[in-house]
C-alpha cells in the first residue's frame, strides 16, 4: 500500500510540473506574440553610423528601415539608397517620392512631413544632421 501512495504521489507531481511547465510555454508564447507587434526593421545600406527611419503612407501602412551610412544627413542617406527624391527647392529638397509613393502639394494637397523623433523637423531632410541611432520618419500629410 505504501509503494502504491508513493507511485501515485509520483505521478500527481510529473503531472503538476508538466502542468507548470505548459503554462510557462504559454506564457513565453503570449510575450512572443506581444514582441511580434514591434515593427521590424529592414537593414539597408553599409556605413559606420545608423538611424531608423520610418514612412507612413497615405493609407496608414508604414515601412520601417535601419539605415547604416557615412553621410552627413538623413536625407543624404536617404537619396543615395534610392528611399527618397524630390526637387531642390529655395528650402532645400522638396521630397516629392518616397519608398515609390508620390505627392506634390501642387497635384494633390498632400506633402510628405519630415519628422525627428516625434515632432516635426524645424530643418529639411537634407539639412538635418544624423545622430547615431535617432529615430526620424517622413508622413503623408493633407495640406
Amino acid at each position: 500500500m505504501k509503494k502504491f501512495f508513493a507511485l501515485l504521489l509520483a505521478v500527481l507531481m510529473i503531472f503538476s510540473l508538466c502542468a507548470c511547465n505548459k503554462n510557462s510555454a504559454q506564457d513565453s508564447s503570449q510575450t512572443s506574440t506581444a514582441d511580434s507587434s514591434s515593427p521590424e526593421f529592414v537593414e539597408k545600406g553599409n556605413g559606420a553610423t545608423s538611424f531608423y527611419f520610418t514612412v507612413v503612407f497615405d493609407d496608414g501602412k508604414e515601412s520601417h528601415y535601419k539605415i547604416k551610412t557615412d553621410k552627413a544627413t538623413v536625407g543624404e542617406a536617404l537619396q543615395e539608397l534610392g528611399i527618397v527624391s524630390g526637387e531642390e527647392g529655395p528650402y532645400g529638397l522638396y521630397v516629392t517620392c518616397v519608398d515609390g509613393e508620390t505627392h506634390k502639394y501642387e497635384d494633390d494637397g498632400k506633402f510628405w512631413a519630415f519628422y525627428d523623433g516625434e515632432n516635426m523637423s524645424s530643418t529639411g531632410v537634407d539639412k538635418t544632421q544624423i545622430k547615431a541611432d535617432g529615430n526620424y520618419s517622413l508622413k503623408v500629410q493633407a495640406g
